[in-house]
């Protein structure tokens, strides 16, 4: 009798100081004097800001409304800071990046220091000075113009595609051809894939539902609400052959895997080809056995090793897949969203391509000369941010910014939305779809005030691909199309937590006369 209510008094005791604990850690900001949302225990603010059908840009730029530039929420046991001032901005992804040069880190994270398998999206410190050294020559000018003959002919087969099935005339959502078209052209680049096969890509189903997975997922929840415990669940499910929650995910990364393994031995017996066929040659020109070290301070100014492990090149070619596929996607979805939206714009966009693109195929320097459409796309992507999600930093050390103290492992985010509707930055016109105001020479846009590629040291790697690919779709597309509005729809439903991802994109088109 005694052991049970000596157990009982201690079960009661553990559960009032774990209650404690959590009181505590909710109320991290009001100790620090910093308005927010309220936070409730173990959770924080992980739901709310979960919600498939309210993507976290949206509740975030929400509460910039009602919480003012800077303020802070919870994600578990997870601080984080969001700050629409443009010199907090500028202070944490430029000035300082030597104390915020991670980024966030997912809630099933990997060991960053140890896993052999880190990718440049989730490397930080060395790991990420030299994978980002080496990335960076992929997306050169000449490595543009050597892969633009494979962007062209996928873009050629997709706007092919779309004319056969709906150039009658009758509404169709554009999602799914920009869908087939940029993981088409990314298996091209990534896996060696000789043909195309838009519409007959196995792979297509599988990587849409990586992307549209919800993380309102109990498992999440509890890896954000206690310490350490992402990493472990992690751990526990590799041991288990359960590396990610749907088999057919594993299907296609050991395909990758398969795919750099095999380009290895290919070298070994017949030597590295004179021209990089793909991206995985290219980051094979750069793989060798080495000891690198990953820990330890960052600095910007320290020398890293110019090598790849083939693990990482295997690992840059799964997130090169995944990024490469999902973000040019959304881009052409919306900025064919809002051409059908304006029809003025679109036959201006019209015009510069019959000016501009005389021949038959698109050169990477008529792409160059197309700046009434890269101005459409710029602005389009003004409106709809890409990976908003991604625009934030982890604090490395303790550190002040504008004011702030921002203690170790803090995160800070950026409001994409709150900066890209700024009336100070944009003009009063700032809720009007304007192209021409990145054309204006009085009016020169900084490169801070546009968050959709990021900003500072880590901005995309892949921005420029990302353009090339948009531009000569939409170049083809609209030298054979008009694209219409469908009166029926009359905005688009987002959704997403990973990224934020249009649902349908309702256009017609009908043949240019």
């Amino acid at each position: 009798m005694a052991f049970l209510v000596y157990f009982l008094a201690a079960a009661a005791t553990a559960a009032f100081a774990v209650y404690r604990y959590l009181v505590w850690q909710s109320q991290y900001w009001r100790r620090k004097g910093v308005p927010g949302p309220a936070s409730r225990l173990f959770y924080g603010n992980v739901r709310e800001i979960n919600q498939f059908y309210e993507p976290m840009p949206m509740k975030i730029h929400e509460w910039t409304k009602e919480y003012g530039k800077v303020y802070g929420y919870k994600e578990g046991v997870r601080n984080v800071l969001v700050t629409s001032d443009l010199d907090m901005i500028t202070e944490v992804f430029v000035k300082q990046f030597d104390n915020f040069y991670a980024r966030r880190a997912p809630p099933l994270p990997q060991d960053l220091d140890n896993n052999p398998k880190v990718n440049l999206f989730e490397s930080r410190g060395a790991r990420w000075k030299r994978l980002r050294g080496l990335a960076s020559p992929s997306f050169s000018i000449n490595s543009l113009k050597k892969i633009r003959p494979i962007v062209e002919d996928s873009a050629i087969r997709m706007v092919d595609v779309m004319g056969k099935r709906h150039g009658a005339g009758e509404s169709f959502d554009a999602s799914r051809f920009f869908s087939e078209f940029t993981l088409d052209t990314i298996c091209r680049l990534v896996l060696g894939q000789k043909e195309s096969t838009i519409f007959d890509n196995p792979r297509i189903d599988v990587v849409q539902k990586i992307f549209l997975q919800s993380m309102d997922r109990p498992l999440f929840h509890f890896a954000v609400g206690v310490p350490g415990a992402g990493l472990s669940l992690r751990n526990i499910g590799k041991k288990l052959n359960m590396h990610t929650p749907n088999p057919d995910q594993n299907r296609i990364f050991m395909e990758i895997e398969n795919a750099v393994r095999a380009r290895v031995k290919e070298r070994e017996t017949s030597g590295a080809p004179d021209a990089s066929a793909d991206f995985i040659d290219l980051f094979l020109d750069s793989a060798a056995e080495f000891e690198y070290q990953n820990r330890g301070d960052f600095s910007t100014q320290a020398s890293v090793a110019k090598a790849l492990t083939v693990d990482e090149v295997i690992a840059q070619a799964v997130v090169f897949l995944l990024a490469g596929y999902d973000t040019t996607s959304n881009a052409l979805s919306y900025t064919t969203w809002m051409l059908s939206r304006n029809p003025e714009v679109m036959k201006r966009c019209q015009e510069e391509i019959d000016e501009v693109c005389t021949d038959s195929s698109i050169s990477y320097e008529d792409c160059q000369n197309l700046r009434y459409l890269d101005a459409v796309c710029r602005e389009t992507l003004r409106f709809f941010p890409l990976a908003a999600r991604a625009v934030a930093r982890t604090c490395m050390k303790d550190t002040t910014v504008g004011g702030y103290e921002i203690d170790k492992d803090t995160i800070v985010m950026a409001d994409t939305f709150a900066v890209h509707f700024n009336k100070d930055l944009w003009g009063e016109d700032v809720d009007e779809f304007k192209p021409e105001r990145w054309l204006e020479s009085d009016r020169r846009v900084a490169a801070i005030n546009f968050l959709t590629f990021g900003a500072g040291p880590r901005l995309c790697v892949g921005m420029r691909l990302a353009t090339l690919e948009e531009k000569i779709a939409l170049a083809h597309m609209l030298r054979k199309f008009d694209v219409l509005a469908d009166e029926q729809v009359s905005k688009l439903t987002l959704m997403g937590n990973l990224t934020t991802t249009p649902e349908r994109v309702p256009i017609k088109i009908n043949p240019r006369i």
